[in-house]
């Protein structure tokens, strides 16, 4: 069963295509052998209407604010891509460790390198956030939608949940302007990380 969680301080998990499409691309890395029989949960029609805080305190200039502004058209970046690659048109997502404690609440850490090497530090706002991060685990057991700060030199911090051991991947999705298209692109990079510890897994459920 996939677990979804609501965090302290009204972040709600997002229920929208982005999110579901980084799900279905987990499950179908995982192929035909990580596949049971046991039906995939669907979300709850209640998950609708996304809300809430956008962790931005940290952002410069954006300490008073709660939502960021509406959101502008947006074009994917890769239509037919799967999220699971860490780098897309010169976007890296560059993770701080590879690995945290298990059943501990900890910090997460990660930057965004654009196409100059540098840390991203703008934004086009994409569904009232500037940057979308969660984490799932391989087995599709857990899913943790979480609420990042940035910092001035452009490092992303979230507040990590105690989680089991197991291997995860994290997931982030942004839209960055394309000066190419004139249009703010859409994307969407994730790396795999360890929650150390003795792992017990369950058989993933089919997705299709």
């Amino acid at each position: 069963m996939l677990n979804l969680y609501v965090l302290p301080g009204g972040g709600r998990p997002r229920a929208g295509a982005a999110w579901l499409a980084a799900v279905v691309a987990a499950g179908l890395a995982l192929g035909p052998a990580g596949c049971s029989a046991a039906p995939a949960t669907t979300p709850s029609a209640g998950m609708t209407g996304m809300g809430g805080p956008t962790g931005l305190g940290d952002m410069p200039g954006m300490g008073d604010v709660t939502a960021a502004p509406t959101t502008a058209a947006v074009a994917a970046a890769a239509p037919t891509g799967t999220g699971l690659s860490a780098s897309l048109h010169g976007y890296t997502l560059v993770p701080s460790a590879k690995a945290v404690p298990a059943d501990a609440a900890t910090g997460y850490q990660f930057r965004i390198d654009g196409p100059d090497g540098k840390p991203v530090i703008r934004y086009q706002p994409y569904e009232s956030a500037f940057v979308i991060c969660y984490v799932i685990r391989s087995d599709l057991t857990e899913f943790r939608y979480l609420q990042p700060a940035m910092r001035e030199d452009g490092t992303w911090t979230v507040a990590l949940p105690a989680l089991p051991a197991g291997s995860y991947r994290a997931f982030t999705t942004f839209a960055a302007p394309d000066s190419s298209q004139g249009t703010p692109l859409l994307y969407q990079l994730s790396s795999p990380f360890t929650v150390a510890g003795q792992a017990t897994t369950s058989p993933t459920p089919c997705l299709l």
